[in-house]
């Protein structure tokens, strides 16, 4: 497959079972605790996908996202959002960003992955 996913959680159990799960359905996975490590691994990897949370520490996901999608490199790469409240965000301000309300099951996520992957 071929396909490198970055995950940034910060509840360790989550991103781990999550980095574990992708890896299972063949995917290369990178992960951050936090936004500014998840900026990083995006520099570094250029991945196909990113899969963040909006309420991570140092650089919080809305920024994340803002810094990604400023970014002439990275700027049309497909962001999942995973968060259990989308709060103030604005979902219609940025292009190729979706949304899934936590908890969710990881059939779901995969289902929703390989559908926005698929569109790429």
């Amino acid at each position: 497959m071929d396909r490198t996913i970055i995950i940034i959680e910060d509840e360790p159990a989550i991103l781990d079972s999550y980095a574990t799960l992708l890896r299972i359905e063949g995917y290369k996975v990178e992960k951050a605790k936090n936004g500014l490590k998840g900026w990083e691994l995006i520099q570094k990897w250029n991945p196909d996908l990113i899969i963040t949370d909006l309420s991570i520490p140092i650089l919080n996901g809305e920024e994340l996202i803002e810094k990604v999608r400023k970014s002439q490199r990275f700027s049309e790469i497909p962001i999942l959002v995973l968060s259990a409240s989308i709060g103030d965000f604005d979902l219609e301000k940025y292009s190729r960003v979706y949304w899934l309300n936590k908890p969710v099951p990881f059939k779901v996520v995969i289902s929703r992955l390989k559908e926005i992957l698929s569109s790429e």
